[in-house]
């Protein structure tokens, strides 16, 4: 009996020192499941936060939301933005037109016009979509260890940067589209969807000899394709962009040829004056006149993407010289992104789709961020891409 009771007293002892831990834990979990119950406060991940509280991360989100300077958008600056309000587009594409208007007697019919097409298609607008989500866990290691105006701002902070990189994402995928349809006019998409806009063979050529040769002539090539463009379409451009990879950038200084042209005393054909890097990314190395008066503007560009093998990929082949003319039919289509009545916080971050989704199952708040768009050439011989040089 003795030895019961001095358990039964030990107990009661024990019982009343840990009875505050046990009724702080209890409070703590009433705390976070408060949100489910209570319209007063938000649900889920953000159970233990008031409302006044999660509008603030929202807000704190949305601040952080300027565009970083982290992605070259070079290659995608030549088209021009369109936005169509559906996910689907239809498209034509169209070659050398150069036709003569007919006359006609007076008061007679006219001459009904024939669309000349080369491919007209419909096709879905290939969307990018990705989402981060703040957890329950990171409420534990958060809320419960610092004050809630710090852990505010930090899961702002944490979060606007996933945003950040998923933005990056989604503009690289926008400039490697423009990049595709530079080197042979194929989009490439998930499962082999890809968008073949059918270029001209003619149009994707190996220069006679590369420019590293004693033989090479780059002025001469970069005449030739200006002139195919110029025969196989109405473009008038006066102006014409070449963006050289990077050996065809060393091949195209180093041209002796090229040295000789520009070294010209008595007339200045053209000058290398390199200047400061393009914010888009673009690399200005200078310009020259052709012999039929063509502005030729040469640029470097030596953007990259990781693919998914984790290898760094350049966006220009090193080895190749794109022509474009100034003025061209190049169209970057974007589609809206339309969500459903109820979706939560629906806005913009970055110029792409922002909403945010609940999941009480998985006890997680996501943050997703969206934006469609498609690379159109409908011109389709306004681009000439030469293997200006061999290098391995």
């Amino acid at each position: 009996m003795k030895k019961l009771g001095l358990s039964l007293g030990l107990t009661a002892v024990v019982s009343l020192l840990f009875a505050p831990i046990g009724i702080a834990l209890g409070m703590f979990v009433l705390m976070l499941t408060a949100g489910l119950i209570f319209s007063g406060t938000a649900g889920v991940a953000m159970s233990t936060l008031p409302l006044t509280q999660f509008d603030a991360l929202h807000a704190s989100v949305l601040k952080r939301s300027d565009a970083r300077e982290n992605v070259t958008y070079f290659l995608s600056s030549f088209f021009k933005s369109e936005t169509v309000d559906n996910i689907n587009v239809a498209f034509n594409t169209k070659s050398n037109n150069k036709k003569v208007a007919i006359d006609i007697n007076y008061q007679t019919n006219g001459v009904l016009h024939k669309r000349r097409v080369e491919s007209s298609e419909m096709v879905q607008i290939p969307q990018y979509m990705k989402f981060t989500n703040l957890t329950l866990s990171d409420l534990y290691t958060g809320v419960a260890l610092a004050p809630l105006e710090r852990n505010i701002f930090e899961f702002g902070r944490v979060i606007s940067n996933d945003l950040h990189d998923i933005a990056d994402e989604i503009d690289r995928a926008r400039e490697l589209q423009a990049a595709q349809v530079f080197a042979n006019g194929i989009v490439l998409l998930q499962n082999n969807d890809n968008i073949n806009y059918g270029r001209s063979g003619s149009s994707i050529v190996t220069s006679g000899a590369y420019w590293t040769a004693t033989t090479g002539d780059p002025i001469a090539d970069l005449t030739t394709g200006v002139s195919w463009i110029r025969s196989n379409t109405n473009n008038t451009s006066g102006v014409w962009n070449v963006v050289l990879g990077e050996s065809a950038v060393a091949g195209f200084l180093a041209n002796d040829k090229v040295l000789a042209a520009l070294n010209n005393r008595r007339v200045e054909i053209g000058k290398i004056a390199p200047m400061q890097a393009e914010a888009s990314g673009g690399n200005y190395i200078g310009e020259f006149i052709t012999n039929s008066g063509q502005t030729i503007r040469v640029w470097g560009y030596d953007g990259k993407y990781t693919n998914a093998a984790g290898t760094d990929v350049a966006l220009v082949d090193k080895n190749n010289a794109i022509i474009i003319p100034s003025q061209n039919n190049l169209t970057m289509v974007k589609g809206t992104i339309k969500t459903i009545p109820g979706t939560m916080n629906v806005g913009s971050f970055r110029g792409k789709t922002q909403w945010e989704v609940m999941d009480y199952k998985a006890q997680a708040h996501e943050y997703h961020l969206a934006e469609n768009f498609i690379a159109i050439p409908q011109e389709l011989n306004e681009i000439y891409t030469l293997k200006a040089t061999n290098v391995a």
